[in-house]
């Protein structure tokens, strides 16, 4: 009976250190995708649609910012 306590004592002390551990950076996870800015993409500039499903996008010309 000692024996098999001691046994589930390693094994839930194993089973602490294992999900301690820092996630490796170079590996892909999901929660790496979503709660880190390394994936964000570029926002789209301002769309205008026309007519037919065509669509224009609205960019401003940084060398005229504060004129």
């Amino acid at each position: 009976m000692a024996c098999r306590s001691m046994l589930f004592g390693l094994l839930f002390v194993s089973i602490g250190f294992a999900q301690t551990e820092k996630p490796d950076s170079a590996k892909l996870s999901v929660d790496r995708i979503f709660s880190t800015e390394d994936f964000q993409a570029d926002r789209v500039p301002q769309l205008k649609w026309l007519g037919d499903g065509a669509y224009a996008t609205l960019e401003s010309d940084p060398k005229l910012k504060g004129k």
